[in-house]
């Protein structure tokens, strides 16, 4: 995982930084959520598999 450093800078560089990495850190958690629920899917289709 890479996230931009948010700190060091002047205020508004600051603030306008401390928003990317919010930002970031969002669309970081949701890729993540969307990976998990497509392996649970996979796993999930992989057991029907074995069963039939």
């Amino acid at each position: 995982m890479k996230f931009r450093k948010c700190g060091g800078q002047v205020s508004t560089t600051y603030h306008y930084c401390r928003q990317n990495c919010k930002r970031d850190a969002e669309t970081f958690n949701k890729s993540v959520t969307e990976d998990v629920s497509s392996l649970t899917r996979l796993l999930l289709y992989r057991s029907q598999d074995v069963r039939v």
